[in-house]
Parts: structure tokens; C-alpha cells; sequence
């Protein structure tokens, strides 16, 4: 069950950082890389919290139709962002 969301972040790792490294060139290594680690953390300590509010009010299912929607939206929002090369 775990090695669907472990290949997931073994895949999704390397290329965020990249992007975090070539950001970093132009705004500051340091501070980059503080913002991407202060952004994941966050979520890691936010999420459970939303998770269990979500489920109180609306039940377990909705938790993860809320998880989809999220990962939806970000793939749009990545994808809208993208700049051609």
C-alpha cells in the first residue's frame, strides 16, 4: 500500500528541487530553500488537523474527494505556471 505515494515521492523529490535550486540562483539559495522547507513542513503539520475538521463535518469520504480536488488544482496551477522553454 505504501509503494504507490513512496514511488510518488521518489519521482516528485528530485525535480522540485531542482526547481528550488534554479530559483535559487536568482533569489538566494538560503532563502529558497528555507521557503521549501518551511512550505512542506506546514503542510505535514496542517494536514491532519484540515483531514480531521473535514471528516467531523462532512465525513470520511469527503476527506479524500478534498485530498483529489487539492492534488487537481495543483496540477493545473503547475501546469498554467509552466514557462516554454
Amino acid at each position: 500500500m505504501a509503494v504507490v505515494p513512496g514511488f510518488g515521492s521518489v519521482i516528485s523529490s528530485p525535480a522540485s528541487t531542482d526547481i528550488v535550486m534554479e530559483e535559487g540562483d536568482n533569489l538566494g539559495m538560503g532563502l529558497v530553500f528555507g521557503l521549501f522547507n518551511a512550505t512542506i513542513n506546514l503542510g505535514f503539520a496542517i494536514t491532519p488537523f484540515r483531514g480531521k475538521f473535514i471528516m467531523d463535518t462532512q465525513g470520511i469520504h469527503s476527506v479524500f474527494y478534498f485530498a483529489g480536488l487539492i492534488g487537481i488544482a495543483c496540477v493545473f496551477i503547475s501546469y498554467c505556471s509552466l514557462k516554454p522553454r
